[in-house]
């Protein structure tokens, strides 16, 4: 595999650690699935395969789907439901999951966001979630974008329109490798926060 390849994928396809624990910080919404409860208002939450424990602050049905936010880190999980009514999400196969309870507008491409968010299992934060909606609207290819923001949030890059551009520049194919990756490279030095993936990306020559 050629070296251009090699560094498309690895940006491209995330690698899933298996065994990993669920890292959630405050803040995060993301959408999970009931498991057991258990006295104290606390709940097995599933996030595709992984599973956590936490205390929710309303009370919910076993096996159904919802909205959660991330409120509170002081030794444990707990968790607020975004619906105020608490309903369950609908399943993806009856109808297409409300924009609006992620304070997003109801339109065709924020329901396919939505839609994407619970399909990717990805926990982003409000602010996150708006900045990507926003990005999505000034590029052509809503999928291929969909698949940038999915990459930063699993190879934990900063949210910023400059590494969204970048890196979905290199998606695209639509710039030379060598010159998207060097953008990127200083992005991250700017930013002086940098994940494994960015610690990997400089190391590039």
């Amino acid at each position: 595999m050629q070296f251009d390849s090699i560094i498309r994928s690895f940006l491209r396809n995330p690698a899933t650690i298996e065994g990993k624990s669920v890292d959630l910080k405050s803040g995060q919404i993301f959408h999970g699935k009931l498991g057991k409860l258990f006295a104290g208002q606390y709940a097995e939450i599933w996030i595709g395969s992984q599973k956590l424990m936490a205390k929710i602050e309303a009370p919910l049905i076993s096996g159904k789907g919802y909205w959660f936010q991330v409120s509170n880190r002081t030794g444990e999980i707990t968790l607020k439901v975004l619906d105020k009514e608490h309903k369950p999400v609908i399943n993806n196969t009856q109808a297409s999951p409300s924009p609006h309870l992620l304070g997003l507008r109801d339109t065709k491409l924020h329901r396919k966001f939505t839609e994407f968010l619970i399909d990717e299992q990805l926990s982003l934060t409000k602010d996150e979630i708006h900045k990507g909606a926003r990005f999505l609207t000034a590029v052509d290819d809503s999928e291929l974008a969909m698949q940038a923001l999915k990459t930063m949030s699993k190879r934990q890059l900063p949210f910023t329109e400059n590494i969204f551009k970048s890196l979905y520049a290199v998606l695209k194919e639509s710039v030379p490798l060598s010159t998207s990756i060097s953008q990127l490279r200083n992005l991250l030095i700017a930013e002086g926060t940098i994940s494994e993936t960015g610690k990997s990306l400089l190391s590039l020559s």
